[in-house]
């Protein structure tokens, strides 16, 4: 099943905390696992980047991931379970990019991760929701 196809199946609009919560972990930890699993065309991708054949054969999921994404947040806000203060718009980029990141740097971090762990990235993403919905500081 292709990425796009598991998006649509599970960022259908949230009708919770709980649901919004369960469907962005499913979806963050089946992101990250494939992107793990297409490692070696990110990386081929990455280097050639400016290539018009490139960026041609992965340009329709860039396009439509932002889409999906966009409007599941909407649909979180519409339903008051998100800030309508937030820019849906960017909340994709905050939950996609750093696990994006993690696959395609993980041999050049100080802290090495093995990004194909199943653990470790249960446990990234898990640590990620957290801190974006809950934050780093301590309540009062």
């Amino acid at each position: 099943m292709s990425l796009l196809h598991l998006m649509e199946r599970i960022l259908t609009p949230p009708t919770s905390k709980e649901d919004f919560k369960l469907k962005l972990s499913l979806f963050l930890n089946e992101y990250f696992a494939n992107t793990v699993r297409k490692r070696d065309l990110i990386l081929i991708v990455s280097k050639d980047v400016n290539s018009k054949n490139a960026m041609g054969s992965i340009n329709d999921i860039f396009q439509k991931i932002p889409l999906i994404t966009n409007e599941f947040f909407l649909a979180a806000q519409k339903n008051g379970i998100i800030s309508e203060s937030l820019e849906t718009t960017l909340l994709g980029d905050l939950f996609l990019n750093p696990l994006f990141m993690q696959v395609l740097f993980a041999d050049r971090f100080v802290h090495k991760n093995d990004v194909t762990s199943p653990e470790f990235q249960k446990k990234y993403v898990s640590q990620q929701i957290d801190v974006i919905l809950n934050g780093l500081l301590l309540a009062p």
